[in-house]
């Protein structure tokens, strides 16, 4: 049952006990919900004392409400335009217009008012956010995540593309979800990575502390623990976990970057990654070669400098294109 629905029954007086401590939990939430259902009450107790039969056809009415929905989201004038009402005239066919004024400015007021989003998005630069919960999200480069002002249903939902670390605010009573076309991610309290670029036909989360439920839209679901990574393959729907090997998965949020006898062909993978250049390898035994190395708030200069010392490689750099060449290991 929507918002809508609920205020029409309780008005109605065909609410069940239930349903009338659920509608008083939502007006609690503030002050201009209860504030909103009163006039409504006023509105709705002034019809009842008309004498007129109230026969409607629900079906028919409905209908109708929803067609006046649809021209109120075209035209948010429209909710307003039909609450003004210049005198009470004692026939039945203001009760009549009571319910749909009532069902459609419930409905329009119910869901511009959760619906009231947030939109944060990140270029050349990275942002921190804290959320209505207190939940710290860290954005990387060319992301975007939208959220509501304050959370105020059942849980905590906010939407996001791009790249983010999230600490979340425990709430056992209210989950953190993250939803985009792609998956949802379902938690209480913890702090995971999560990776969703467009370009890339992989959305991965990697869990650093608690629990994660990741699922594709397709109902496939895994649960990930601490060092654990999930992937999901957006083309093929397929979702596995492994732990986590990537030593330089927040290296984005970290700017630390750390190689242990790496491949030299992650190395590379890594740099194109992290300083957003072209890396083109002339040898291709130079990908055989390990290398192992510790960096803080790096330059690509200094990585490219240690690694030609120690892997007797020559690097050539051209904006932002890199040539490699050596004789390789």
């Amino acid at each position: 049952m929507g918002d809508s629905e609920l205020v029409l029954k309780c008005l109605a007086g065909g609410a069940s006990q239930k349903e009338l401590g659920a509608l008083e939990a939502l007006l609690n939430k503030d002050l201009a919900s209860k504030t909103f259902f009163t006039e409504l009450k006023n509105t709705w107790d002034l019809s009842s004392n008309l004498e007129q039969p109230f026969n409607i056809d629900k079906i028919k009415a409905w209908s109708s409400v929803q067609q006046k929905i649809l021209q109120q989201q075209e035209d948010p004038g429209v909710a307003t335009k039909l609450l003004v009402v210049k005198s009470y005239k004692t026939s039945w066919l203001f009760r009549i217009a009571a319910v749909f004024i009532i069902v459609l400015f419930a409905t329009w007021f119910f869901l511009n008012r959760s619906e009231h989003l947030l939109t944060v998005q990140t270029s050349a630069t990275k942002k921190v956010i804290v959320l209505p919960d207190s939940t710290r999200v860290y954005l990387n480069e060319n992301s975007t995540i939208s959220y509501p002002e304050v959370f105020e249903s059942d849980e905590r939902s906010v939407s996001m593309i791009g790249e983010g670390f999230f600490e979340v605010t425990k709430d056992a009573k209210r989950p953190f979800v993250i939803r985009n076309k792609a998956f949802d991610i379902k938690v209480l309290g913890t702090s995971f990575n999560v990776s969703d670029y467009a370009y890339n036909p992989n959305a991965i989360v990697t869990v650093v502390e608690g629990k994660v439920s990741f699922a594709d839209k397709s109902g496939n679901s895994i649960v990930l623990l601490r060092d654990e990574t999930g992937m999901l393959n957006k083309s093929k729907h397929s979702v596995e976990k492994s732990m986590t090997e990537d030593l330089n998965v927040l290296s984005w949020k970290t700017r630390k970057l750390e190689f242990k006898n790496t491949n030299f062909k992650a190395v590379c993978e890594k740099l194109k990654e992290y300083f957003s250049v072209e890396l083109e390898v002339k040898n291709e035994n130079i990908l055989k070669c390990k290398f192992t190395g510790y960096f803080v708030d790096p330059s690509l200069e200094q990585i490219l400098s240690v690694l030609e010392k120690t892997l007797e490689i020559k690097t050539i750099v051209n904006n932002k294109q890199i040539i490699i060449t050596g004789k390789g290991c």
